[in-house]
């Protein structure tokens, strides 16, 4: 017995020796005698634009509709198809988005930047703020699109600019005066009641238009409403300036117009103000931009904005930032 045991034992060394003591492959290397690692790079970081151009006579404007459904992410790429869906085969030329609720708004940029890579489509200008509020339930973004048309030349006559007015009437009067049909309404209230009366009014004002309705800060209080506007020139005037300028609005018979996204602000002393101005000069500047029509200043709550008018929101991309501008500029 204790020589079967024995032979037993010799086997499985035996055994366990020939399998686990192979001889050694040798390590092929390459000529350089250096072994060669596999590396992933990331897919390279684009930014979107400071400004690009667009011809005046093909621009159309579009708003996303509101959507409760999902998170920030889900409703920005909702808003976005349905802005494609609207545009045809139009180019974006500008978005600007309103963000509410407690979504990252620097999630808007690289989202735009991810969709529009995949469709290898070129990136527009974009401005975003954060808003206190949208007008239905679990909204959490609003974008307003600029796009050129391919052939198509709708404004034939050009555009007008409606500065902020008081009311939706206000707005409406002023587009009167001018001349002109809207074809986008932005309205900004201190509350969602203000923001709910104001989309109403301008339902029933101007039926054909796109309109965006944000409440401007989280504390909802006041009463005021300021309503900006753009419209469709009705008919060309003869020996008229192509830029005529009203208390109320800017007349535009300009053939090309530039869009920048915002630049921010950020200190409150006179010199960080300036070097925003001082940016968006050479964005324009760098896409044939001359003379500023239309500017938009943004400031966040509690900072201000010297004796300018601004737009007093909740905040923006940049946690720091307290103000940016963007403006429109007709091409030299």
């Amino acid at each position: 017995m204790g020589r079967y045991r024995t032979a037993l034992v010799f086997l499985f060394v035996f055994t366990t020796g020939t399998i686990f003591a192979q001889p050694e492959r040798p390590i092929r290397r390459p000529a350089n005698n250096e072994l060669a690692l596999e590396t992933i790079e990331a897919p390279p970081h684009v930014d979107a634009p400071d400004a690009v151009q667009g011809l005046t006579a093909r621009l159309v404007f579009h708003v996303s509709p509101l959507s409760g459904k999902g998170l920030l992410s889900q409703q920005v790429r909702d808003a976005l198809k349905a802005l494609d869906k609207a545009n045809g085969d139009s180019t974006f030329i500008k978005l600007r988005a309103f963000v509410a609720g407690t979504g990252d708004q620097r999630r808007i940029q690289s989202i735009v930047t991810e969709e529009f890579a995949a469709k290898k489509w070129p990136l527009p200008a974009i401005t975003t703020v954060l808003v206190g509020a949208l007008p239905m339930e679990n909204a959490q973004v609003v974008i307003e699109s600029i796009s050129e048309e391919k052939k198509n030349s709708v404004n034939p006559a050009g555009l007008v600019f409606v500065s902020a007015q008081p009311s939706v009437a206000q707005l409406e009067k002023a587009m009167q005066a001018a001349g002109a049909v809207p074809v986008r309404v932005s309205c900004f209230a201190d509350s969602l009641a203000g923001a709910e009366a104001a989309r109403a009014a301008a339902a029933k004002a101007f039926p054909t238009a796109a309109g965006s309705f944000v409440q401007t800060t989280r504390a909802g209080i006041g009463n005021r409403v300021s309503c900006e506007g753009v419209g469709r020139l009705r008919a060309a005037a003869a020996g008229v300036s192509p830029i005529e300028r009203t208390p109320d609005a800017v007349l535009v018979r300009v053939p090309k117009l530039v869009f920048s996204g915002a630049q921010m602000a950020f200190v409150e002393q006179d010199s960080g103000v300036q070097q925003v101005y001082d940016r968006l000069g050479r964005a324009i500047k760098a896409v044939g931009g001359g003379e500023v029509l239309v500017t938009n200043r943004y400031s966040v709550a509690g900072f201000a904005a010297r004796s300018e008018a601004s737009l007093v929101i909740e905040g923006l991309p940049a946690l720091e930032a307290n103000l940016a501008v963007e403006v429109v500029a007709a091409v030299n």
